[in-house]
């Protein structure tokens, strides 16, 4: 079946809704790591970082500087559906991230068998918002795609992306089958140095990471770095591979790592309600934040994100982690940061 037939909708078995920890994500198929599967090869101490400029996966544009304007822009106040397009204006513009005939794929967190009050999915109206910034810049193509946790053929329909997506007749595609996965040198990851990554963020020319904003049981903060652990074949890998000398799960290097060479040409921040507890799955505490935050820095959005949710983005470790990997900047008092 070509990709393109999976209009619509995820494809992948029917069942009921996995209950998925809140530690992690429990694929529908767990992928084998073995010594006749090099997928994941670890280092045996600490590798020298590099800028993660110099490891980047994948044909997607990115920006090395923010276009003229500010590092990060954050809209707020206004209807949840108006927020995208500000942010977007406020940071450089559409012209800034899209050309004419692009082809662009769009990342939400879609996990989850949630219902969009619960907070633990991407908002479709906000989805929604990016797909139709996508369609006034012309790109030629728009993808949605996701690895859900819970089945994705309930998740897409109770977080509503699936009703977006066939309004708007955009692809809604689950990432589901390991053939659609290439294995991908990291060459500064620490502990991840390969990894299957989903095929279709590797051969767009815009992507486009859009997390929502939630609290983490296992990691504090779940923003765009850890949204990323949905674009890989095995998630469950990242919580079991290595420990450090306290026995501590080394989930955060992982995610670090990951971040060092996928890099998205833009993250836009679904900050309009924040899971504040209970995370990542909920129920828990659900604060109307009413924000969106861009920028073409993964770190900053993530270091914005947590300053959102009452936490330190220093207490966040991967924050930390990437940012002295190189891949951008936490350090949020030097920057210019636009409100709007």
């Amino acid at each position: 079946m070509n990709r393109r037939d999976f209009l619509f909708r995820g494809v992948c078995a029917g069942g009921l809704l996995g209950v998925g920890g809140v530690l992690g994500c429990q694929s529908p198929q767990t992928a084998h790591v073995g010594p006749d599967k090099p997928v994941l090869p670890g280092a045996a101490q600490a590798a020298t970082p590099q800028a993660a400029t110099g490891a980047k996966m994948g044909a997607n544009r990115v920006l090395e500087s923010p276009p003229e304007g500010p590092h990060a822009a954050i809209a707020s106040k206004r209807p949840r559906g108006d927020l995208v397009n500000a942010a977007v204006e406020a940071f450089g513009g559409p012209d800034a991230i899209f050309k004419p005939g692009d082809r662009v794929v769009i990342k939400p967190n879609l996990a989850w068998g949630r219902a969009p009050e619960i907070g633990a999915n991407t908002h479709p109206e906000v989805l929604g918002s990016v797909i139709q910034l996508a369609k006034q810049a012309r790109a030629a193509e728009i993808l949605v795609v996701e690895h859900s946790c819970d089945k994705s053929m309930v998740t897409f329909e109770m977080s509503g992306a699936q009703q977006v997506c066939e309004d708007m007749r955009v692809p809604l595609i689950s990432l589901d089958k390991e053939s659609m996965y290439d294995e991908q040198a990291i060459p500064g990851g620490v502990n991840i140095q390969r990894d299957m990554i989903a095929r279709e963020l590797l051969e767009c020319d815009v992507y486009i990471n859009l997390p929502c904003l939630k609290h983490h049981g296992a990691t504090k903060a779940t923003v765009g770095m850890k949204n990323q652990m949905g674009a890989n074949w095995d998630r469950q890998h990242y919580h079991r591979f290595g420990r450090q000398s306290g026995g501590q799960s080394n989930l955060h290097q992982n995610i670090a790592d990951l971040a060092t060479a996928l890099r998205p040409t833009l993250v836009i921040v679904d900050a309009t309600r924040a899971l504040k507890t209970n995370g990542p799955k909920g129920p828990g505490q659900l604060d109307e934040t009413n924000a969106v935050i861009v920028s073409h820095d993964i770190v900053t959005a993530d270091a914005l994100g947590a300053q959102m949710l009452g936490i330190e983005p220093g207490d966040v470790e991967h924050i930390t982690l990437a940012a002295t990997a190189g891949v951008g900047e936490a350090d949020l008092e030097g920057l210019q940061i636009a409100r709007v």
